[in-house]
């Protein structure tokens, strides 16, 4: 065992890649604290004169896979939106080509109740 590991320390590091990355300040959290568990389970692994170097670098991959991922959902979530907003145009369209007929034969209808009060 190589001594004493600050948690504290690495948790802070993590944290501040993180947060340079994704700017989202409860993910940045969750992905210093899983730096820290990944650091626990190879802590024997990690030389202590590289071990600035392997957090940065986990850091740095856990926030890029969360913003791929993000992207993903955000991409899905932009195609669904997408989708809904062409259907409620063709609504209105529709809504709107109704208006313009009901206008266009306001004058017959009319003519239609004025010979029904005649009869």
């Amino acid at each position: 065992m190589q001594g004493a590991v600050d948690y504290n320390l690495i948790l802070r590091k993590a944290y501040q890649v993180s947060m340079h990355y994704i700017h989202e300040n409860d993910m940045a959290k969750d992905i210093a604290q899983a730096t820290a568990i990944k650091y626990y389970l190879n802590e024997e692994k990690i030389e202590k004169e590289k071990s600035n170097s392997w957090i940065y670098t986990v850091s740095k991959n856990l926030s890029f896979n969360y913003l791929k991922k993000h992207k993903r959902e955000l991409s899905y979530s932009r195609n669904l939106f997408e989708e809904k907003l062409h259907v409620a145009d063709e609504n209105i369209i529709t809504l709107l080509n109704i208006d313009e007929i009901l206008n266009s034969q306001k004058d017959k209808i009319e003519m239609l109740v004025d010979t029904d009060k005649e009869l």
